[in-house]
């Protein structure tokens, strides 16, 4: 079972590497072919590692077992990632805090859920996983509902903003839509030029900046702002939040296979606290990198969804040249193609806008 889960992270671990290689050979600079060389290391030397570890976990006590795993990943990364940028004494420290930020913010989420599965099967604070769910749904909803009613009201402005009426599909299905839209400004962060649909428990808003509001004509925000209701009438945010329950059962399932059958603790001579938690950050790695591509494709369909829905209120030509005004002033990630798919939340926007450009002509 072990040597399963070893090998679906090496696969993930090509699959990364192949994505890399596309990308280096759609832009093509030295910098991309550095990148190429730091991240093939880099995953050589996890996968390497990991089976090293396996194989001679046996020898390593309980302690050992939980802090090498961590540490000798971070050292190897910190050591790669030197041997791939030139650098002195002078700059060292440098780039051991760059290398070191990079790592913990790559295993930050893994390390985060490990530990909490670790926290529930370990302490026994609940006696079923059904109350684990409840009490994560529990908390997810009270942390959404702190988010939209307490923090984001102190950091940004919601101001109305009211579009000039007129006899359209979008006035005409919503006639009370100047209630719902508002202006949003901080003196604290430069907003970027987006948009964002939000749901409380009676009230809808559909959010935009005030950088898109100052480069976008009325049209261009109509356009926008019927996208953004087709998050809405389409029920994307319900959708998104049965995918997270989705991933939180998964989750839940992971940590009952490791710590609470026998599949896996056959595998090791010893399979302590240590052991137990190296074997599910493997069966997190290979796992979660799936999830997270799923999840992609996903907000990716729903994105193309609600253009659609905008076409059918008639805005389809005006959300398309408010797309490539933003995407003007603000363009995409330069990558291939196919790391845009995989690797992004929201679709290429010229590809949004061609398909748009095709729907309203029809």
């Amino acid at each position: 079972m072990m040597g399963f889960f070893i090998g679906l992270m090496a696969l993930v671990m090509i699959g990364h590497s192949y994505v890399d290689y596309l990308n280096y050979g759609y832009l093509k600079h030295p910098s991309r072919l550095r990148t190429l060389w730091r991240n093939g290391l880099l995953r050589l030397w996890g996968l390497s590692f990991t089976i090293w570890f396996y194989l001679n976990s046996h020898v390593f006590a309980t302690t050992t077992a939980l802090v090498m795993p961590l540490g000798v990943m971070m050292m190897g990364s910190i050591a790669i990632g030197l041997s791939t940028r030139r650098w002195t004494m002078r700059n060292l420290p440098g780039y051991v805090w760059l290398e070191l930020k990079d790592f913990l913010k790559f295993a930050f989420s893994l390390i985060i859920v490990a530990l909490v599965l670790v926290g529930v099967f370990e302490t026994r604070l609940f006696s079923s996983l059904w109350q684990v769910m409840f009490f994560s749904l529990t908390a997810l909803a009270l942390i959404y509902l702190m988010i939209y009613s307490v923090i984001l009201p102190r950091i940004f402005r919601f101001i109305p903003y009211r579009m000039r009426e007129e006899k359209s599909g979008l006035f005409l299905r919503y006639p009370r839509i100047n209630h719902t839209v508002y202006m949003a400004q901080s003196n604290k962060l430069r907003l970027p030029m987006n948009a964002l649909f939000m749901a409380g428990i009676k009230k809808l808003r559909v959010v935009l900046s005030d950088r898109l509001l100052a480069r976008l004509s009325s049209s261009e925000i109509k356009g926008i702002v019927a996208h953004e209701l087709g998050h809405g009438a389409k029920h994307h945010l319900w959708v998104r939040a049965l995918a997270m329950v989705g991933m939180i059962g998964f989750y839940l399932v992971l940590g009952q296979l490791v710590f609470e059958t026998d599949y896996l603790r056959q595998s090791f001579t010893q399979f302590a606290l240590g052991e137990s938690l190296f074997v599910l950050m493997v069966l997190l790695y290979s796992t979660e990198n799936i999830a997270v591509v799923l999840l992609y494709q996903l907000t990716q369909y729903q994105e193309f969804q609600s253009d659609r829905y905008a076409v059918e209120l008639g805005y389809g030509l005006a959300l398309a040249e408010a797309l490539e005004k933003i995407h003007r002033y603000q363009p995409d990630p330069q990558e291939h193609p196919l790391a845009k798919k995989l690797g992004l939340s929201h679709p290429d926007t010229l590809l949004r806008v061609r398909k748009l450009k095709e729907a309203a002509v029809k």
